[in-house]
């Protein structure tokens, strides 16, 4: 990576992919993010009484981990640089799809096992360098933040006279070359930075993982 490299790079505004989850409209970042995984799993979570369960009880913690094992089983398998790769957010995001991914779910048991659902049609086939905030100011605009240099403190490269760390999220590429996610020049790996946005009526939430 040259100099020039990095200074060809510039930011994009874009629009965010968002779901519905009981009430609420819940808007993420577009992948190449990890955030669709989250809107998956509240649509998947949808297709249960989570609330009768009980806060944290083992029945919904069950729910919740198993709905993330397919959102994430699938985002492993489809996210990946959307200026390199058709990414189906909307097939992803489908509330019909969601039901079906649901039916997975076995309440008696842990899935060892997950494997992404196809999408042609509706059958189905913790870090420690991360910094997370919300600063909302008078007016109500809502910046949610994070900085993350991701797996054991970065890269470990100080450029000099700098005083930061570059990251090392480059990691998160795959080298198969069959897959949408592999490596190539000028792309971004699948990241998993997701901040957020959530409203219902009036109200306006900023929130992150």
């Amino acid at each position: 990576m040259t100099a020039a490299d990095l200074a060809e790079f510039g930011p994009e505004w874009v629009e965010p992919i968002s779901t519905t989850y009981r009430g609420w409209t819940v808007y993420e970042l577009p992948p190449n993010g990890q955030g669709i995984a989250a809107l998956e799993m509240l649509n998947i979570m949808e297709n249960f009484p989570l609330a009768a369960a009980g806060h944290n009880s083992a029945k919904a913690l069950h729910l919740m981990i198993e709905a993330k094992k397919l959102a994430y089983a699938d985002m492993l398998r489809y996210v990946a640089d959307p200026h390199f790769s058709d990414v189906p957010v909307q097939p992803m995001l489908s509330k019909e799809r969601a039901t079906d991914r649901a039916r997975l779910i076995d309440m008696t048991k842990a899935a060892c096992r997950v494997e992404p659902g196809r999408l042609d049609g509706l059958t189905t086939a913790p870090g420690d360098d991360t910094i997370y905030l919300s600063v909302v100011d008078r007016h109500g605009n809502i910046v949610s933040l994070i900085q993350s240099l991701y797996t054991a403190f970065g890269s470990g490269v100080v450029p000099a006279d700098t005083g930061f760390m570059l990251h090392n999220r480059g990691t998160l590429f795959t080298l198969d070359p069959g897959h949408p996610n592999v490596v190539a020049p000028r792309k971004r790996p699948l990241n998993t930075i997701i901040p957020g946005f959530m409203s219902r009526g009036d109200v306006r939430i900023g929130f992150g993982i």
